[in-house]
């Protein structure tokens, strides 16, 4: 499958997802919409506000885990079905157990995709919970604020207050949590780095449905060069400027760190949230007979720039990386 297939393939997968949750993403705009112009200081009213919250978010999650659950596990199947016929293609002959019918149903790929599945499932529900609570707490905040502007208000009309008295740092806060909000970014999710990353309802789904996508074609091809007997992966090539993948690109590694001459896949695709690199089985005897095994293990560990094979290669020396 090349590049353009692959996301012609994941978006389709995506844009399904998306669709479903377009309406909860609006409804949740509109709830924001109502607090953000909001002078109600009823319990009555805040409560049923946050009982709208509660629900939408009670909706995303039903429908991620829905989703997932009827859709996820024949992606990662289809990715065994495709990597099992590409090297098969190439001519190398495979254990009869490594059908792909067998492999798809065998153990360690029930416990693969189950994992995949939990994981995903719980990314979703992790970063929908940060944006529940940063709405809960905008309407809370609001709710206190109209409270005490009223009292305010009064105590200065009963000559009591001077105009000017306010809850500086309440409303500092409550215009930051308001103004993620409008802009739709109310989901936070803290990166590998410790900072905090801002994302608004459907490009949190789709980072996430992309990048575990990606994890489950990764670990779809791992789980098929177990079966097969494979122990050597290559990442994919397409002349990136991410600075987090260049080093990866186009490199073969060993899958247990074993071979004496490719580096361990310490580190396999999605090297980061909506990557685009993934990885596909290679044997050292179809290298052998290419006449190029020798310009990998130079290649892979890192003793050249230069691809052994592809001509639209470009040195990473050469590259704007960001």
């Amino acid at each position: 499958m090349t590049r353009a297939e692959r996301e012609a393939e994941i978006k389709s997968f995506t844009d399904k997802i998306l669709k479903k949750l377009s309406g909860t993403s609006k409804n949740l705009d509109k709830i924001i919409t109502e607090i953000s112009i909001s002078q109600e200081t009823s319990n009555l009213y805040w409560t049923k506000i946050n009982q709208r919250i509660r629900a939408e978010y009670e909706a995303a999650r039903s429908i991620t885990q829905e989703f997932l659950l009827g859709n996820f596990p024949e992606y990662y199947k289809s990715k065994v079905r495709e990597e099992l016929t590409r090297i098969k293609n190439k001519g190398f002959n495979l254990p009869k157990t490594s059908k792909a019918t067998k492999l798809v149903s065998s153990h360690g790929s029930k416990q693969s995709l189950k994992s995949l599945l939990n994981e995903t499932i719980t990314t979703y529900r992790t970063g929908f919970q940060t944006g529940q609570q940063t709405i809960t707490r905008l309407a809370s905040l609001t709710q206190q604020i109209n409270i005490q502007e009223k009292k305010i208000e009064k105590a200065i009309a009963d000559g009591y207050l001077e105009s000017g008295s306010v809850q500086g740092s309440k409303k500092k806060l409550r215009n930051e949590l308001l103004k993620k909000a409008v802009d739709g970014k109310y989901i936070t999710v803290i990166d590998k780095n410790g900072n905090p990353e801002n994302w608004k309802v459907d490009t949190y789904a789709e980072m996430v449905t992309r990048t575990k996508l990606m994890e489950a074609s990764t670990q779809a091809v791992v789980d098929t060069a177990d079966a097969v007997g494979a122990d050597l992966v290559q990442v994919s090539v397409h002349n990136t400027q991410c600075a987090i993948c260049a080093p990866f690109e186009g490199k073969i590694f060993s899958l247990s760190g074993s071979d004496p001459d490719f580096p361990a896949a310490d580190e396999l695709s999605p090297f980061h949230p909506n990557c685009q690199h993934s990885e596909t089985i290679v044997f050292k005897d179809f290298l052998q007979q290419q006449g190029t095994l020798d310009k990998y293990i130079d290649f892979s560990n890192g003793e050249t720039d230069e691809h052994p094979t592809r001509t639209e290669w470009v040195p990473i020396s050469e590259r704007k990386l960001h």
